[in-house]
């Protein structure tokens, strides 16, 4: 088979533009892939066999390297009205760096952590079917029953001040959203279906730190 034939069919099966990366795709080097061409080199069928195994291989490798991308870390939180007023989001679109995080997170789906004041993990979630953005403000605003911190509630209206030690208020828990208690998040891009042990994964390793109230489970196949 004529190298160029073989080249140009690898190139558009891959969904590849560019020689240099066909050259990385099927393990040889930029050269030697000029060369092929140049000279129209005849492929023999150990050597067709080669290319094959070396793509396979190479694509291995990607798959392991880039399955995972961490897209942000440890992001503060700023908390912001939607534009309807009727829920909380976890970033405002008045600076420019925060829209574009909003946008990144719009294209991608995978895994998210939202950490407390301390930056300890407090929640770990998954966005599959929904974008990052939609995953993660929902549950944002999602009230759970492990949600509860030690709050006195004193009083939101009138001008007089009782000091405490003529008029005890009780610490009572209460329960609490995420966007009362999550100051920071991370999120990770992660193809679909790495996702769901990805985020058991999380779960099951940190499962006494986080307010999740499932156990997730790892899906063997």
């Amino acid at each position: 088979m004529e190298a160029t034939i073989l080249l140009e069919a690898l190139k558009k099966k891959l969904n590849l533009t560019a020689d240099r990366h066909l050259a990385e795709a099927i393990g040889i080097t930029q050269v030697t892939l000029i060369n092929w061409k140049k000279n129209k080199k005849i492929l023999n069928a150990n050597q067709v066999a080669s290319i094959i195994q070396k793509a396979i291989v190479r694509s291995e490798q990607n798959a392991r390297q880039y399955s995972i991308k961490p897209l942000v870390e440890y992001y503060p939180i700023e908390v912001t009205e939607s534009r309807q007023g009727a829920k909380w989001e976890i970033l405002g679109t008045s600076v420019p760096r925060e829209k574009k995080v909003r946008d990144t997170l719009h294209k991608s789906h995978g895994i998210y952590v939202f950490y407390n004041s301390q930056c300890k993990a407090i929640y770990v979630g998954k966005a599959k079917r929904r974008n990052l953005w939609g995953e993660m403000n929902g549950a944002f605003n999602r009230r759970r029953d492990a949600q509860v911190v030690w709050q006195v509630r004193h009083p939101s209206t009138g001008g007089n001040f009782t000091p405490a030690f003529e008029k005890s208020r009780r610490i009572e828990k209460h329960k609490v959203y995420l966007h009362d208690i999550a100051h920071y998040f991370s999120a990770y891009k992660i193809e679909k279906d790495l996702i769901d042990n990805a985020e058991a994964l999380l779960i099951r390793s940190f499962s006494n730190d986080l307010t999740n109230l499932q156990m997730e489970t790892i899906k063997l196949k």
